[in-house]
């Protein structure tokens, strides 16, 4: 698995996994551009499987086309101390190699892009 550090916005990359990160404080909350890509439907997921954001805590969807990415995994990155955004770094490589994605993009914005 390759990691790069790249300018470009995080949903416009063709990677096999996109992980966004999402805090406790607002473990809803998603950069617009990817709850606008898949209708408002992925935050309305997140709140109906009450995803809380806890550190290394993760959902996973397809993305079924709609981004470049093959995979979008929401990571929570607790209250985004070092050690939890260690943890959700980690969550996200270890779905990674289970998934047997040769690439991953790792986005720590919890906002609008």
């Amino acid at each position: 698995m390759t990691f790069d550090v790249l300018a470009s916005g995080p949903l416009t990359t063709a990677v096999d996994l996109l992980a966004v990160g999402v805090s406790e404080d607002a473990p809803t909350r998603l950069p617009e551009e990817l709850d606008k890509a898949f209708g408002g439907e992925l935050s309305k997921l997140l709140a109906t499987d009450k995803f809380k954001g806890k550190a290394g805590a993760t959902s996973a969807v397809r993305s079924m086309g709609r981004l470049p990415a093959k995979w979008i995994l929401v990571v929570g990155t607790g209250k985004g101390s070092v050690e939890d955004v260690r943890r959700a770094a980690g969550a996200a490589g270890s779905y990674a190699r289970t998934q047997g994605c040769a690439s991953m993009r790792l986005a720590l914005t919890g906002g609008d892009e």
